[in-house]
């Protein structure tokens, strides 16, 4: 620790900042590590998912959401986390029913009749 002769503020000269009051160099550094620990979780639980797989964070910043870990190449739906190969082999009705991709194997591929019917069709 310095203090200054003309203000008396105090300086940590090893760490170049304020005096970390009541902390020894050691403990302030223990104590930024797991403080930057922390914030880096939060934000990570904020803003990442992780891969199903091998649970690595991953961050989705555009695009579908057909995701490829970086990590493990696993593919999987950032919605749900289903996989995609089951996906691609059985088709939509693989993704959670509370995810917005799903659909049952029957509603898929039906075309929707975009013409206008000149009858009722209520009974």
């Amino acid at each position: 620790m310095m203090t200054c002769i003309k203000c008396k503020k105090r300086t940590c000269i090893f760490h170049r900042i304020k005096w970390h009051v009541a902390m020894t160099c050691k403990q302030y550094d223990q104590w930024k590590t797991s403080s930057t620990d922390f914030d880096t979780l939060t934000w990570l639980k904020k803003n990442s998912k992780k891969c199903p797989k091998c649970h690595s964070y991953i961050e989705k910043i555009s695009g579908c959401d057909h995701m490829i870990c970086k990590k493990c190449q696993h593919e999987f739906c950032w919605e749900c986390f289903a996989d995609y190969k089951k996906i691609q082999k059985d088709r939509l009705n693989n993704h959670m029913n509370s995810c917005s991709h799903y659909r049952r194997s029957n509603q898929l591929y039906t075309p929707v009749n975009t013409q206008r019917s000149s009858t009722c069709n209520i009974s």
